[in-house]
């Protein structure tokens, strides 16, 4: 009667973890402390040798191997809350077990039911007669019910000691499987990728990577995040994020920061199809007047927009309404009078929503880069090469 390499306090807080994304979070929700909550996951991570937990946006997040015995820890907790839930119904009383119950009490019903009594029990198992009883007692006093009944033959279980024993048996049937579940999912690249996304550009190439990426390295966790550059900046740099895909700064604005540039897109001025500056002579000049959808102030777009209309000798127009969603700004422009300046791929132009249509108007130098920035220590990164590698095959293959 194997004992599962993770105990049941553990696994209560691997899943606190989880839910709450973050150590200290946990401790507090299990009322233990940081440090308790700290060792329990470093004594969990050397019994299963791997690692449970890493820092990830917006807090711990487990890694792929993880994942796999946080899905164990919440089907073992809920198998414990069904048991609770059934004692109630049939006693009335609320146990919670979660709190007090540890693999050697379910080991000790199991072993007991089994035999007929913790003399045979320790015989054929070889466990100490003294340690079985005292854990059926020490549960059983908890729960002030009886889990046996003594008969001459020796000990009757009760229906709560088969019902603890149904449940040991499936829990450790489940664990056993649990070192090949590992070792089975522990193919290809291991580890994160985690992909901070600048508004408009760029992020189809993203989830199409990460579909590639899913079946050449099924242990890699991806995580794609959107943000404004400032924002994606300071993750990267507190290791949130591995990398950031969007306009590129043409040079980097920090030298710790390095740029991959992967294609070009190219600036276009968007209205809907039946919006009244398509109509005008003097575009340029009608332009400045009308509402419009700006990207955020420090962006590339932004800074184009305002030296476009500084070129005309005209002042910039007012920004009006800032979006960070592409299709957002898209759909906004269809419902109503506002222009926006966008970026766009050669073939994402050619395929412009037939709601919507380009402004014909001469830009000089439209062309924007787009790429990924990194930090220049993590260029040598397995999981960041493999992620840049598709990107750029996904790049090349749409032109």
């Amino acid at each position: 009667m194997d004992t599962p390499l993770i105990s049941l306090k553990q696994m209560r807080i691997i899943a606190a973890i989880a839910r709450h994304r973050g150590f200290a979070v946990a401790a507090d929700h299990l009322n233990m402390t940081q440090s308790v909550i700290s060792r329990s996951i470093k004594a969990a991570e050397k019994s299963l040798g791997i690692t449970l937990f890493q820092r990830g946006w917006g807090g711990a997040e487990p890694t792929t191997l993880g994942e796999i015995v946080v899905k164990q820890a919440l089907y073992t907790l809920a198998k414990i809350r069904d048991i609770e839930a059934q004692i109630t119904q049939q006693t009335g009383q609320k146990i919670r077990l979660l709190s007090f119950l540890k693999w050697h009490h379910l080991t000790a019903i199991a072993a007991v039911t089994r035999f007929g009594g913790a003399s045979n029990a320790a015989q054929n198992l070889d466990l100490k007669q003294p340690a079985i009883s005292r854990a059926i007692i020490a549960l059983s006093q908890y729960m002030n019910l009886p889990l046996f009944e003594r008969k001459r033959e020796g000990l009757e279980a009760t229906p709560l000691a088969w019902q603890l024993t149904a449940l040991y048996n499936e829990l450790q049937k489940e664990f056993a499987s649990l070192p090949d579940k590992l070792n089975r999912t522990n193919t290809g690249l291991s580890g994160r990728i985690a992909v901070g996304m600048l508004p408009f550009s760029g992020q189809d190439l993203v989830a199409k990577a990460f579909g590639k990426l899913t079946k050449q390295h099924p242990s890699l966790r991806l995580i794609a995040v959107s943000g404004n550059y400032t924002m994606l900046i300071q993750a990267l740099r507190q290791g949130d994020i591995d990398c950031i895909m969007g306009m590129l700064r043409q040079p980097p604005p920090h030298d710790d920061l390095q740029e991959a540039y992967i294609y070009s897109e190219q600036y276009a001025l968007i209205a809907r199809k039946d919006h009244p500056c398509h109509q005008h002579k003097s575009a340029k000049t009608s332009l400045q007047n009308q509402q419009w959808i700006g990207a955020p102030h420090g962006t590339p777009v932004r800074e184009y927009l305002e030296l476009f209309f500084k070129n005309l000798g005209l002042t910039p127009p007012t920004q009006t309404c800032e979006i960070h969603s592409f299709t957002n700004a898209e759909q906004m422009i269809i419902d109503s009078d506002s222009i926006a300046l966008l970026s766009y791929s050669q073939q994402k132009l050619a395929n412009l929503r037939p709601e919507l249509k380009c402004i014909e108007l001469d830009m000089p130098n439209a062309k924007n880069a787009i790429g990924l920035t990194f930090l220049a220590s993590d260029i040598r990164s397995e999981p960041l090469t493999a992620f840049k590698q598709i990107i750029m095959q996904l790049a090349d293959d749409i032109g």
